[in-house]
């Protein structure tokens, strides 16, 4: 990596993300209850799971309606970036990050076919980078994930050469789109928490039990106020 490359796509940061989801929370639960109440008045006879699937499914609708609203109201979602053979040149709303390539600990290449979760980890800082054209993440278009892609694979080299990748036990499919995944710098040790360990099976097992618990609980609690 000689030449400077410049790579500018639009996205948010997990600050903005935080934000957007407190404000969404409050409409979502407004929408759920209200469904909920609706649907206790004018069909009390029904079973409980009707009202509390039609909420669930209305306030998801409500909710990707909001923030396609939301994400135009973003005046700043542009990302700006230079790389050359020794630095990475980050700037986001108005704000600019040197970051030599030396100091760079983690990166981590994560989400789905419409979703990129890019961090970029230095012993200072974490830079996040959210990019996106699906409902919940309606920020960015097609292009703009074109573009962090090819990102990420201009720092391959880069990242063959210094980096070790991380073996992802708990995903479904690690080959989602180029280079997804985690990658620790050589210097330090690959560290794996709990839920690395686990496999896709047994992560969807504790996520159906928790949620038929949290089902369980949510019909024995509310049914004493309908």
């Amino acid at each position: 990596m000689k030449e400077i490359k410049n790579f500018q796509f639009d996205g948010i940061d997990a600050k903005t993300e935080w934000k957007i989801g407190l404000i969404l929370a409050v409409p979502a639960l407004a929408v759920f209850f209200l469904v909920m109440y609706i649907g206790e008045l004018y069909l009390p006879k029904s079973s409980f799971l009707y009202p509390v699937l039609l909420a669930s499914f209305l306030t998801i609708i409500v909710s990707i309606l909001i923030l396609k609203l939301l994400s135009t109201t973003i005046k700043d979602k542009k990302w700006n970036i230079n790389v050359d053979e020794s630095m990475l040149e980050i700037t986001y709303k108005n704000e600019k990050k040197l970051i030599p390539l030396k100091d760079i600990r983690s990166i981590k290449n994560l989400g789905n076919v419409g979703f990129r979760y890019l961090t970029i980890t230095t012993p200072d800082e974490n830079i996040r980078m959210r990019v996106g054209n699906t409902g919940f993440v309606p920020f960015s278009t097609q292009k703009d994930l074109e573009i962090i892609d090819a990102f990420v694979d201009y720092l391959n080299p880069f990242l063959e050469e210094n980096f070790n990748k991380k073996e992802l036990k708990n995903k479904l499919n690690t080959q989602v789109f180029p280079h997804y995944g985690v990658y620790v710098v050589k210097s330090e040790k690959i560290k794996y928490s709990m839920i690395n360990r686990l496999k896709p099976w047994q992560i969807m097992i504790i996520f159906l039990c928790g949620g038929f618990l949290l089902l369980i609980v949510l019909f024995t609690q509310l049914e004493k106020y309908w």
